[in-house]
């Protein structure tokens, strides 16, 4: 029971971000505006955390990507040799640029919640960065993944404009996901930008 009302209190503590969720209109603006979405991925101040991933998933025959936005990650993965990828993002500018970065990619316009994508490809790795924390329904889309196969998120401990949420540390994490994932474990990563700031990366099996 103790352990139980601690976790209602770590949930409870999870800081808002003052954002709200954003629709395609805006992250396709995003994508056609900002110079970094452009940046080969070593340029970009996700790599130390790509590079991560990257290692974690060295190995694995194919990887889909739920929001690969820019294809900057996705083209990581295809040159540390992932032999199938797929990546797609709700933006189809996004989408644009990453077909055109990385030509050796399958990259589709789909949104999480509607698409068949989950069942209807083959896949042993499903990695989603940047997104849990821009969806109110974070937990409803983890949910429409398949049993069994081995998930890599990441979330922050910083706000954005279009977080919904980050969290203080890696227990809350822990607390609001860990139901939804066997052998979970999470780890904390410094942000390497001008800004401060941690992700924190998730690493689990699909209940």
């Amino acid at each position: 029971m103790l352990q139980q009302l601690r976790r209602v209190i770590r949930r409870a503590s999870r800081r808002a971000s003052g954002g709200v969720e954003q629709g395609q209109a805006f992250y396709d603006r995003r994508y056609r505006e900002k110079a970094d979405k452009r940046l080969p991925y070593h340029l970009s101040h996700y790599y130390a955390l790509w590079s991560v991933i990257a290692d974690r998933v060295s190995g694995q025959a194919s990887v889909l990507e739920v929001g690969c936005g820019a294809g900057q990650l996705g083209t990581l993965l295809r040159a540390q040799g992932i032999a199938r990828y797929t990546g797609f993002d709700l933006s189809p500018a996004a989408v644009s640029i990453a077909r055109e970065q990385c030509p050796g990619g399958d990259f589709r316009v789909a949104d999480a919640f509607e698409t068949d994508l989950f069942t209807t490809i083959d896949y042993d790795t499903i990695i989603c960065t940047k997104v849990l924390e821009h969806v109110e329904r974070d937990r409803e889309l983890i949910e429409r993944w398949p049993p069994g196969v081995r998930c890599v998120c990441s979330v922050p401990d910083f706000p954005g404009k279009a977080h919904v949420r980050h969290f203080t540390s890696a227990d809350e994490v822990t607390d609001r996901y860990a139901d939804l994932f066997a052998n979970l474990v999470v780890t904390t990563h410094v942000r390497a930008s001008e800004r401060a700031g941690r992700f924190f990366l998730l690493d689990g099996t699909r209940h």
